[in-house]
């Protein structure tokens, strides 16, 4: 299978919303973008990258997370951690296609370290995006030199 060098020098952004959040029933808008704008300018998202965002069944929160940022790929799935598995899910099909050069993580939660320790068993780096006080030490360590913080006072947690 050929495939173009565009598609093998760009980055599957796997984001978990409502952990970067610390809120998973956020409505506010203003709080939601700049969570993403934060997560945006601090992982180096350019257009063109692949984003799969995860977020719960709650539709107020759904709408207004999708209204904030409409041109990304969104999964969810009904019951606890649904999204989580849902974004699972979606990064073992993305890594068995073998269509990106490396996974950026945005999420702290430590479900998420045995999809680390799969994509990196595959050759494949993992850069993990994270609040430091949302950020489990099972991903702590797994990301090692390869993590990113992102502010504290994203999301609402950080608002006053």
């Amino acid at each position: 299978m050929n495939k173009s060098s565009s598609t093998l020098n760009r980055p599957l952004h796997i984001l978990d919303i409502d952990n970067l959040l610390g809120d998973p029933t956020a409505t506010d808008t203003h709080v939601i973008n700049d969570c993403l704008g934060q997560y945006r300018a601090h992982t180096g998202y350019q257009k063109g990258d692949h984003v799969v965002v995860g977020t719960g069944c709650n539709a107020l929160h759904v709408y207004a997370v999708q209204s904030c940022w409409p041109a990304v790929q969104y999964v969810r799935r009904p019951g606890p951690d649904g999204a989580d598995y849902a974004l699972i899910e979606q990064a073992l099909v993305a890594l068995d296609r073998g269509r990106y050069s490396h996974f950026i993580l945005g999420s702290g939660d430590g479900r998420f370290a045995e999809l680390v320790d799969t994509i990196t068993a595959k050759g494949f780096p993992v850069v993990v995006a994270s609040r430091p006080s949302a950020l489990s030490w099972k991903l702590r360590q797994r990301a090692g030199e390869n993590l990113i913080y992102l502010p504290e006072n994203i999301g609402p947690l950080g608002m006053v």
